[in-house]
């Protein structure tokens, strides 16, 4: 029983930290797109 909720909890920690992950490629991929558009604009 113990074996299994530690388990489970490193998966929640893993999908936890790839969620995260994907955030901040988002926020990069978002602060270069809104750069593309000011330098388009000028």
């Amino acid at each position: 029983m113990l074996y299994n909720l530690t388990h489970v909890t490193k998966i929640i920690v893993y999908a936890q930290w790839q969620f995260l992950g994907n955030i901040e490629t988002l926020l990069k991929y978002a602060t270069v797109a809104l750069l593309v558009l000011v330098v388009k604009r000028k």
